[in-house]
């Protein structure tokens, strides 16, 4: 009796021998399980919104939800949810840039429960001579297992409005220089007058309003019903679905602008279009 307790204490030993690198393994696998858990997602997404006149036209509401648009009833604006990429996200004083979809990972020590402070870049601040600190978004959250969406509205009617007019009384000599790109002629000074359709090639501001519902007429009444559907899908429009260029300064220092003419159109250059006027024929089709 005495020897079976002795062989069943060895057997006991053993079996402890051979579980107790299992039990580390375990808990090591814990330990890492944790660690990728602390592995914080933060996205930054940025909501364009513009603000419709009053009494709403159903017709153009309805295309701009066809195209990724979210009409809001309440406040009565579109908004569209776009990503970024290159965007530098700073987390407890360490910089990240954010990927295609606007996220970083950021790997933290902080404990869950415990805050961390977000930075972001704010890309409705008023230019480039803006003090460092005014074109940042700042806030503080809680670490968690739980991805982290920053945000930022945009109002792009103030983006369009500050463009300025395009009539003026500029005496500024309207010669003529070639324009390759498109093969005709453009004038020096882009300047239009109320509800006036440019010709092809023209030099402007931006192409904000050749979108291929629309007539291609310059209005000056941003905020029109017709110089909404005429934003739709133009140069300007998907440009800002692309690129964060026309939003982080357009202000003292905007990326498309009427003078310098060395920056008559940019959003072209993001599109792969002309820096001329064109009109869409097509859902981004420039005419023939």
């Amino acid at each position: 009796m005495k020897q079976n307790c002795i062989k069943l204490i060895k057997a006991t030993a053993i079996l402890l021998l051979i579980l107790m690198p299992l039990v580390t393994t375990t808990s090591a696998f814990a330990e890492d399980s944790e660690q990728v858990k602390k592995k914080l997602e933060i996205q930054t997404v940025k909501r364009l919104i513009i603000t419709l006149p009053e009494n709403p036209d159903s017709s153009i509401i309805d295309m701009y939800e066809n195209g990724g648009w979210e009409y809001n009833p309440t406040s009565n604006q579109l908004e569209k949810p776009v990503t970024y990429k290159d965007l530098e996200i700073e987390v407890d004083g360490k910089p990240y840039t954010t990927d295609d979809n606007g996220v970083v990972e950021v790997p933290v020590e902080k404990g869950y429960g415990e805050d961390i402070k977000i930075e972001t870049e704010q890309l409705s601040a008023s230019g480039k001579n803006s003090k460092e600190d005014e074109q940042k978004l700042s806030t503080t959250v809680e670490v968690s297992n739980e991805p982290i969406v920053i945000e930022e509205y945009i109002n792009l009617n103030h983006i369009l409005n500050s463009m300025g007019k395009e009539t003026s009384n500029d005496t500024t000599e309207n010669t003529a220089v070639s324009n390759e790109q498109v093969g005709e002629m453009k004038a020096k000074a882009p300047y239009l007058d109320d509800k006036q359709l440019p010709s092809r090639g023209r030099a402007l501001h931006c192409n904000r309003f050749n979108g291929f519902q629309g007539d291609g007429k310059y209005y000056e009444d941003e905020a029109s019903w017709a110089a909404v559907r005429n934003f739709f899908q133009s140069d300007c429009d998907v440009s800002l679905g692309k690129s964060n260029k026309c939003l982080a300064d357009y202000g003292s220092n905007p990326y498309c602008a009427a003078k310098p003419a060395s920056k008559n159109g940019h959003c072209g250059d993001i599109v792969g279009h002309a820096n001329g006027y064109h009109k869409h024929t097509g859902w981004f089709s420039p005419s023939k």
